[in-house]
């Protein structure tokens, strides 16, 4: 039995996130798991790094899967593209050990979120960012940013309801940018566009979208950044901003 490792890229637009549901909405888990067995000719299980919600990007999700095809991996590579629909695509296929697992492997996610700070965006992106036109300060917002990094206990930034215990994540890089473009089919749209990335261990349920949501508190003078350091030490939802929209939201690559 073989274990293949994918790098997939998504556009979460149409999704209700990753991980199927007993519902039966549209998942990235589904269309591909359907692709898998389509391929194969298996029946498919398919696992992935993390659970992106409904509406969020990847542009570096790993997922592995089980299989006896003897398929090589350029040719299993192509034939899940061409049974995938344009809002998926496998951007690399590898033969794993047999013991890999995506979640248990995986030694740190980057995440990033895009914000459009102006009164017009592009249709092109629209689908993309967070449309925010009340002007923000952005080296507030890159202050605040900085108080994120380290190992603490984010559970105030973790989404209500969430059982997870453990609630300490150790972030390693943070940042929050302002650019004047962004790139888009090779080429760059102006603009006034705010870029928060992040990268860690791990990450909570929520914890990226409610930090983004955060920092635009700040950005809008509701907040301070001499108060993140307080937020933390609240543990509490209620002591943190809101939670930013899905769609500015990336998972940009996870690594083992």
């Amino acid at each position: 039995m073989r274990n293949i490792k994918l790098v997939i890229e998504y556009d979460g637009t149409e999704f209700a996130g990753w991980q199927s549901q007993a519902q039966g909405e549209r998942t990235v888990q589904d269309v591909l798991a359907g692709a898998v067995s389509t391929v194969t000719g298996e029946d498919a299980s398919v696992v992935a790094a993390g659970r992106t919600d409904s509406g969020v990007h990847a542009l570096g999700q790993a997922v592995c899967f089980q299989t006896d095809s003897n398929l090589d991996e350029p040719t299993m590579r192509k034939a899940l593209n061409a049974n995938l629909p344009p809002d998926v695509r496998v951007l690399e296929a590898e033969d794993v050990p047999e013991n890999f697992h995506p979640i248990r492997d995986a030694a740190g996610k980057r995440y990033v979120y895009l914000i459009a700070n102006s009164d017009n965006v592009s249709p092109f992106i629209s689908r993309y960012v967070w449309h925010h036109a009340i002007p923000l300060d952005t080296a507030a917002m890159a202050e605040a940013a900085r108080h994120f990094q380290g190992r603490h206990d984010f559970k105030s930034f973790m989404a209500a309801g969430s059982d997870v215990k453990d609630t300490v994540r150790n972030v390693t890089e943070v940042s929050c940018k302002q650019t004047g473009e962004i790139g888009f089919m090779g080429f760059t749209l102006a603009g006034s566009f705010i870029r928060f990335e992040i990268a860690g261990e791990g990450f909570l349920r929520h914890m990226v979208r409610n930090m983004a949501g955060t920092l635009v508190a700040v950005g809008r003078g509701k907040l301070a950044p001499s108060d993140i350091p307080g937020v933390l030490d609240a543990k509490s939802r209620d002591a943190a901003g809101p939670t930013a929209p899905a769609q500015g939201l990336f998972l940009k690559e996870v690594w083992f």
